[in-house]
This record gives C-alpha cells, structure tokens and sequence, in this order.
C-alpha cells in the first residue's frame, strides 16, 4: 500500500517522495501497520526505494521497504500516516542538524487492522540527510481540540512559507470531528493554522472549507 504522497524537488534531477505505507508481517497482512516511508528518483517516474528494513514493525517478523519512520509501541504516533514533508534552513532554529521537517499524523493501534485512527495528533521529526529521521519530541505538535472541528483527528497536512511574511510557515488540514462535535455537526472540514517556529501552531478560529457549504 502507499498513499498521501509529500514531494520535494532537490533539484531538476533529484526528488524525494514521502508516503503513508503498510508494514506486512510475513505470517499474516491483516496484523501489519502504517509507517512513513520514502522513495527518491532521478527522473520523476522511476523510483528507488531505501533498503527494506527488517525488524522494522512491531515484531521481527516485520519488513517494509522504504522505511522514513517508525511508530512507537503503546504510544500516541504507534501508528503513523499522511505526512508533509518540507526542506528548509530555517529548520536549524529547532535543531543544529535540522534541515529536513517531516509532520506526520499519528494514532494508536486500537484495532487489529489499524484502521481506527482516532484521535490523531500531528508529530515532528527532522533529519540532516533526508534519510535518517529523529523526533523532535515525545508529544505532538498539534493536538485535537476538545469538542471543536477537529475533535477527533488532525490529517493531510498541506504547508508552504507565507509569501508576505517569509518567516511564517501556513498550513491547512483536514479537522476531522464525528463525537462531541459541540460547535457544528459531524465531518471533515479545512483549517488553516501558522507558525513561527515550525512547532508552535496557531489555528485559525474558523474553517476555511465548512462542511456545511456542501
């Protein structure tokens, strides 16, 4: 499986693609898990994947090729997907050897297929190489607010440097809310939100797209 592809362009000959993929177990595909993995390319259709990392899931028994980040075991990120991908100096300001951001969405396994997904929080990872990748802390970055539009997950990240302000990064996502949804009716809507400083977010008050327009 592989989907919500990020891509950064290196150069006219060099390009990274970032995507949600399925750590299979050898025994039984039904008990794999999403990850972020990443492929790169020289010519923008054929692509070259990392080695395939074995042990890489939750057991020995895994593999996946391509492996960018690896969910924690009984953590809020065990299971990892739609993520965003970014190159940029201004990344040294969380660490001296960042260069390289990956936002990623998180969740627990609460399921046997992982498919649940509920609630997800947006983490952050970094890398000097664009291969090997490193937390930038235990908790999220961004967190579901509590009976508001996206009460129940933060997905799909889209991101680009402000325009006007250079120094502000902007981001929209998808707010997902289906309980608890105190403010409006259940689904998916669009939220703007910016930083800074690459891991404090501020969100708008309101949707850029409501579901009520549809």
């Amino acid at each position: 499986m592989a989907s919500d592809p990020s891509l950064i362009i290196e150069n006219a000959t060099f390009y990274r693609m970032f995507f949600t993929c399925y750590d299979v177990p050898r025994t039984n595909y039904l008990l794999g898990t999403v990850q972020i993995c990443q492929a790169t390319s020289t010519s923008g259709d054929v692509t070259t994947f990392m080695p395939v990392h074995t042990g890489g899931g939750h057991s020995p028994e895994f593999n996946v090729q391509g492996l960018a980040l690896l969910g924690r075991d009984g953590q809020w990120d065990e299971l990892l997907e739609s993520c965003f991908a970014l190159k940029s100096t201004l990344s040294s300001m969380i660490h001296p050897d960042a260069l390289y951001l990956l936002y990623y969405s998180g969740y627990m396994n609460t399921s046997s297929v992982g498919q649940m997904g509920f609630p997800a929080s947006m983490g952050l990872a970094y890398s000097m190489d664009g291969y090997t990748f490193t937390r930038y802390q235990d908790e999220p970055v961004v967190r579901p607010t509590p009976g508001w539009y996206d009460n129940d997950a933060v997905y799909s990240p889209t991101m680009l440097f402000d325009p006007l302000d250079p120094s502000r990064l902007l981001m929209i996502y998808a707010a997902h809310c289906y309980f608890n949804c105190t403010t409006h009716g259940p689904g998916v809507t669009l939220i703007g939100a910016y930083t800074h400083d690459f891991v404090n977010w501020v969100k708008m008050p309101r949707p850029i797209i409501d579901i009520n327009l549809f």
